[in-house]
């Protein structure tokens, strides 16, 4: 195998082949690197094909940076999980920061476009950022109002900013105003007090 840097794998047709078909099943089995770009990816990535003569194949991430070659910007190849690891940290990146921002601003400190987060909590979370956020927040507000919190309390500590949008948010994700559910699960509480003594 003369001339193989450290790592680097011997030309394979089928690897090719893998490459071109974007092959997600042959992820983390091997990397490839394009010599004119100076770039090494997933075997899945969406990348531009590239042509058969400046492709070059790895057996791991360590083994094409060790080469010379930098990981790709769309699949990420030098993080565990791939893009779809990437993109799961993300969206718990931007999760961690709901309380404090609304979408735009969740989308500003984790220097992406709101349009592109929107994509990705769809993709992991089934919903946009804005929904979600709304329900992380008046869930959030659920257990504050169950600790005791006034309404006013939890909306300001949850990032609302009215008392209107406070209790159209709580209604849409719980089915009542804030004020009802605490009445509720305060007798609940109550209840479950007088059914242990």
């Amino acid at each position: 195998m003369a001339g193989l840097a450290p790592g680097e794998l011997q030309w394979d047709e089928g690897l090719y082949q893998a490459v071109l078909r974007a092959d997600a099943s042959a992820d983390g089995r091997f990397f490839f690197a394009v010599r004119t770009t100076g770039v090494f990816c997933y075997p899945s990535c969406s990348c531009r094909k590239p042509r058969r003569e400046n492709v070059r194949f790895f057996a791991s991430a360590g083994a094409a940076v060790a080469a010379g070659f930098r990981p790709c910007k769309r699949c990420r190849p030098d993080l565990g999980g791939g893009v779809r690891g990437y993109e799961a940290a993300l969206v718990q990146r931007a999760l961690a920061l709901a309380l404090r921002h609304g979408p735009s601003g969740m989308a500003r400190e984790l220097s992406v476009s709101l349009p592109h987060l929107n994509r990705l909590f769809r993709r992991h979370l089934g919903g946009s950022v804005r929904q979600c956020v709304l329900r992380l927040r008046a869930e959030r507000a659920a257990a504050l109002l169950d600790a005791g919190a006034s309404p006013l309390e939890a909306a300001d500590a949850c990032g609302f900013r009215s008392l209107s949008a406070f209790y159209a948010a709580f209604r849409r994700v719980h089915g009542m105003a804030p004020g009802e559910y605490r009445r509720r699960h305060h007798k609940e509480g109550a209840r479950d007090a007088v059914h242990v003594l």
